[in-house]
């Protein structure tokens, strides 16, 4: 796996995904992976400075910049990793006021991106908060590092300080490899048959792959928003020791177990059965790749058809099957098998799977130093790249401790709470009665866990109400001032908040006064689901007439009969859809009148019609029908 002197050097196929969303992305900090460690005792921080450097300078990944050449990255080595740590010094403040100073430069270092193309993907911070507390934080670009990354930089972090503090020798070998050369084998590796076999495996296992749709707390942003937040929980050692016993019964992992049961919760509360999940896993198959940093990380969906009639034993034997199989075809990286199976990029949301989920055996990021106590501080997270992520991390104790971390731009702490609660609730039915079906097994959870179900139930089931005995319109115009950043109305062209809804309905309120549209009188609207439709019928109403909704893919002739029929005095529609069977009838073209109607004013026109004025007349199959504005 030795890369040649003098050849080019290459991104990973991780790292080159990682870098288009880096450039996609600017300034994001969705890829930073942050690291806070308390140090308690007489450190030595020139020595533990130094071991930081020598770290560095030992893996050339930690060192290398991306600068763009012709639109593509080209990996680029700093010579030396002098003053890869800076330092700050809070020991003159208060212990409250100093405590405060770190927790604002966490905030700092979590809330800055990197320059991939000026800088190395690692900064680190020493914090003295008194003569024997510091704070280690270091944040590395996740082009350079992934999970396992961290045991490897602490194990030789650790090496360094003793060697410089108690002259033992290093216990370190030379690295026979580096990243780079890694990152060139994996690109000569997968140009054999082993790719287009492993390729096969994933265009038939992820063929007609929907999304998981989540119920949010709110609509999905067009452009994906990696800010997160996390809920943590944790399962009992007992509960943890009766998932290892039903693994074995049925020839599984834990992991198997815990996966089968997220993967029905998930079924449960959206509706879907088909439920697709991506999981990490090392990647490190290469024994040379055990000791170095970097993002070896790789992904594979594991999809599962959750059938509710079958037991949950049943559906966790399909989930055995379905992960050895992933993980025998894990080779291929995950940015080939999305670039092959994904044509069209959904900005708003990852490719092929929306939920992750992990099981770790233990911390990653532990740090021993000779007479000193070091601790993982609390660091918050910087954000969620999925709608969902539940990791479990294993506890020496026995316990997991699980973290719940979601998008902050879909969901609600309170929502991920239940979710939290939801999983355990699950997990202990399973337990009790792991022969049941998935349907009796669900039947038990309420549709929102915990202090949602309490308020369904209490209020509700309250179904008598005071209706407001005012026009749809004045609703619509009293949430535009409550609300006017909501967003109204949603769709392929865009969106609308209320404030925008209101003033555009209000501007063809106006126009269509002009024109004598008025109480008594018909418009009809020949347009297309869309926007459009919906401020038509809105400025109908506010002008005081009532509108005649016609789709515009109708016969020619049918939608003659209706104009005729109903006795419509003008058409709203556009200048693709109107026909000659407009007749000569007066017509609003919102394309072609746009100017004239933007230069109406966006102000409400008042009340021009009561409760008891018709808003529109629909046909069905039979007789046209009138309804009430209210």
């Amino acid at each position: 796996m030795s890369q040649q002197p003098g050849s080019t050097r290459q991104l990973s196929f991780a790292q080159q995904r990682l870098w288009f969303l880096d450039q996609l992305l600017d300034g994001s900090t969705d890829y930073l992976l942050p690291m806070a460690l308390r140090i308690r005792g007489d450190l030595d921080t020139e020595a533990l400075l130094r071991s930081l450097e020598a770290v560095v300078d030992r893996h050339e990944v930690l060192r290398t910049r991306y600068p763009a050449f012709d639109g593509e990255p080209v990996p680029q080595v700093i010579e030396t990793a002098t003053g890869a740590c800076r330092r700050r010094d809070f020991s003159a403040l208060p212990t409250a006021v100093a405590e405060q100073q770190l927790d604002r430069l966490l905030a700092e270092e979590l809330n800055t991106g990197m320059d991939l193309s000026a800088d190395g993907p690692l900064r680190a911070t020493l914090v003295r908060l008194t003569a024997d507390e510091h704070v280690l934080v270091v944040v590395v670009h996740h082009i350079a590092f992934d999970g396992w990354s961290w045991g490897v930089l602490c194990h030789e972090l650790a090496d360094g300080y003793r060697e410089r503090t108690e002259g033992a020798p290093s216990q370190l070998a030379p690295l026979p490899i580096q990243y780079a050369d890694y990152a060139l084998w994996q690109r000569e590796q997968l140009t054999d048959a082993r790719r287009d076999r492993q390729l096969d495996y994933w265009r038939n296992q992820l063929a007609d792959l929907s999304p998981l749709t989540l119920p949010t707390d709110r609509p999905r942003p067009r452009l994906w928003n990696g800010a997160g937040d996390v809920v943590r929980f944790s399962i009992p050692a007992e509960t943890v020791a009766a998932v290892d016993a039903l693994a074995r019964s049925h020839r599984c992992t834990r992991f198997m177990v815990l996966l089968t049961v997220f993967q029905s919760l998930l079924a449960r509360y959206t509706g879907q059965t088909d439920i697709a999940i991506g999981t990490p896993v090392s990647g490190r198959s290469q024994p040379a790749t055990q000791r170095l940093v970097g993002l070896f990380l790789n992904t594979v969906v594991l999809r599962t058809a959750i059938a509710f009639p079958k037991s949950f034993t049943d559906v966790l034997t399909e989930v055995r099957t379905t992960t050895l199989e992933a993980f025998n075809n894990a080779d291929i990286p995950f940015e080939q098998i999305a670039n092959e199976l994904v044509h069209e990029r959904d900005l708003s949301r990852n490719p092929l799977f929306q939920v992750s989920f992990s099981l770790r055996n233990g911390s990653s990021a532990a740090l021993t130093l000779p007479g000193l106590d070091v601790r993982l501080a609390q660091a918050p997270l910087p954000g969620s790249p999925f709608d969902i992520f539940l990791g479990l991390d294993a506890r020496p104790d026995g316990q997991l401790t699980a973290r719940l971390q979601y998008a902050t731009a879909l969901f609600d702490s309170q929502s991920m709470r239940q979710l939290a609660e939801g999983y355990l609730e699950l997990l202990a039915a399973v337990l009790a009665s792991p022969q049941a079906s998935l349907a009796e097994l669900t039947r038990s959870l309420p549709p929102l866990p915990g202090a949602e179900r309490r308020r369904l139930l209490a209020i509700g089931n309250q179904t008598e109400a005071e209706f407001p005995d005012v026009p749809f319109t004045e609703l619509v115009a009293e949430q535009a001032r409550a609300t006017p950043d909501a967003v109204a109305v949603e769709s392929d062209a865009g969106s609308l908040s209320y404030a925008q809804l209101e003033a555009r309905a209000n501007q063809l309120a106006h126009h269509l006064r002009d024109l004598d549209a008025g109480p008594g009188r018909l418009v009809g609207l020949v347009l297309d689901r869309s926007p459009n439709l919906l401020i038509a019928m809105l400025a109908t109403v506010k002008a005081g007439a009532a509108y005649l909704p016609i789709d515009p893919s109708l016969p020619a002739e049918r939608i003659r009969f209706m104009l005729n029929d109903a006795d419509a005095q003008l058409i709203v529609s556009t200048s693709e859809l109107l026909a000659p069977w407009a007749e000569n009838r007066p017509s609003v073209l919102l394309d072609r009148d746009r100017d004239r109607i933007a230069s109406c004013s966006p102000d409400g026109l008042g009340r021009t019609c009561t409760p008891q004025d018709p808003a529109y007349l629909i046909y069905t199959s039979g007789s046209p029908e009138f309804r009430r504005a209210c």
